[in-house]
């Protein structure tokens, strides 16, 4: 998930220059983002393991 992380940082760099949006008003967002998303994929992971355990 750091590889993910460095990509979000990256590229909400780019967006920073391009558009003028401020690193602080993106920066929450795509951590929000990241951490729910690696819940989600933990979840999923996880929701895999039991039915593979169950067969």
């Amino acid at each position: 998930m750091i590889d993910n992380h460095i990509v979000l940082i990256n590229f909400s760099y780019e967006i920073n220059n391009r558009d003028g949006i401020r690193w602080l008003e993106l920066g929450p967002i795509l951590f929000w983002l990241l951490h729910n998303v690696q819940k989600l994929m933990v979840l999923n992971v996880q929701d895999l393991i039991d039915k593979v355990t169950k067969v």
